[in-house]
């Protein structure tokens, strides 16, 4: 009877570790992050990686400092809030709204007409209109 390899040998087997980044080499999600199945669940691989390095199960969000989605190193990777990570990907232009130079009701997104409130950009213009 062959018997499954643990899961930190498993999952180390799927990462190239010889640049920086260690590239997860095994299946991607649409938007580029690496993904395990395990125990019939997906999870995500820089959060497994995370877990298996600390070993707490982190009810945060696990973020990374090199902005590389498929990178698993554990020193590139830190726990933060969904607020930190909504400011990393806008700070990084990453966000899905990001791209906006204006609301919806073509308001300009800048320094003065804007804010951000739990991780999205609200417009000042329509927010004192809606008061």
């Amino acid at each position: 009877m062959r018997y499954p390899k643990p899961l930190n040998v498993s999952f180390w087997d799927k990462v190239d570790k010889t640049g920086n980044c260690w590239q997860w080499m095994a299946s991607l999600t649409r938007d580029g992050y690496g993904y395990v199945k395990y125990k019939n669940r997906s999870h995500r691989a820089h959060r497994l990686s995370w877990f298996l390095h600390t070993g707490k199960h982190s009810h945060l969000c696990v973020l990374h400092k090199c902005d590389n989605r498929s990178c698993v190193n554990p020193e590139h990777l830190y726990e933060g809030t969904k607020k930190q990570n909504s400011e990393d990907m806008i700070k990084r232009n990453r966000h899905y709204q990001g791209s906006l130079t204006h609301c919806k009701r073509g308001h300009e997104f800048n320094s003065i007409n804007t804010r951000v409130y739990n991780g999205s950009r609200i417009c000042r213009v329509c927010d004192r209109n809606r008061k």
